[in-house]
């Protein structure tokens, strides 16, 4: 099986300056990392600009790889590229492509051209060609659908502290936040291992909730923050129609001591 060329445009009802912003955070990587086959970022250096990196995993267990994303062709406000180092693909090449398509608007284009290795190879040319179509309808969806939302928000950026931001919900919900301008603080119950991470909350023996550490609570200014539980609204495992209510109670000792400390809380459905 030789080299392959697939390519997808969709018109974006958002600006050219905006929808390129939006690639050009540093959450976007994480952001249009397909749901399958599962794939993890394991480490990110710069954004999308010549030179930048970003390395991953795709697959589970033995029969996973790691690769290593390098752009290059940075153009701002028309174009950016990558190239994948390692990985299922023999060689593959990513390109992104912006056109103004008048006042609000914007054109968004992906063309990939891969060469996949013998493993891929057997799988079908039908069968990739499927999962790379998939894959850039996912993209162009997640684009939209993110600049939707963040449309709807608040102009002002925030500062957001997040619980459970290792998870699964909660990592998802961090990406989406830094996609959109705003800070977030990730609490951690581990010594922080950078300037985005902070000491999280504590119980305390006879309380009936967490408290904010003493750090914490000193280094958050309360009138531009608020606080998220990247966990609170998570379905039942075995019963999905039902809300984990351990997962509400976490959110709900969290909120109160977030309140304690002067720090606003609110509510909403993401979907």
């Amino acid at each position: 099986m030789g080299a392959e060329t697939y390519e997808r445009s969709t018109v974006v009802s958002h600006s050219l300056e905006r929808v390129f912003a939006w690639h050009e955070t540093a959450a976007s990587f994480e952001r249009l990392l397909p749901p399958s086959p599962p794939m993890e970022l394991l480490e990110r250096t710069g954004t999308i600009r010549d030179g930048d990196r970003a390395t991953f995993r795709v697959g589970v267990g033995p029969f996973g790889f790691r690769g290593t994303v390098e752009y290059e062709g940075y153009r701002p406000l028309e174009e950016f590229g990558n190239r994948h180092v390692g990985g299922p693909h023999r060689s593959l090449r990513h390109r992104h492509l912006f056109r103004s398509t008048g006042e609000g608007s914007c054109e968004l284009t992906e063309r990939i051209h891969c060469e996949p290795r013998l493993m891929m190879a057997t799988l079908g040319r039908a069968w990739l060609g499927r999962t790379m179509e998939r894959t850039l309808e996912f993209h162009q969806e997640r684009v939209r659908r993110d600049l939707d939302r963040h449309a709807a928000s608040p102009a002002a950026p925030l500062r957001v502290l997040v619980t459970g931001a290792s998870g699964l919900i909660g990592g998802a919900l961090t990406a989406f936040l830094e996609s959109g301008g705003h800070e977030v603080v990730r609490l951690v119950r581990r010594q922080p291992a950078s300037g985005h991470e902070s000491p999280g909350t504590r119980s305390e023996a006879g309380s009936t909730g967490p408290r904010w550490k003493g750090s914490t609570r000193s280094s958050i200014s309360p009138a531009r923050t608020s606080a998220l539980d990247g966990g609170a609204a998570t379905a039942h495992p075995r019963k999905p129609r039902r809300i984990d209510r351990a997962a509400l109670r976490r959110a709900r000792r969290a909120s109160a001591a977030a309140r304690s400390a002067g720090i606003s809380v609110g509510c909403r459905v993401l979907r």
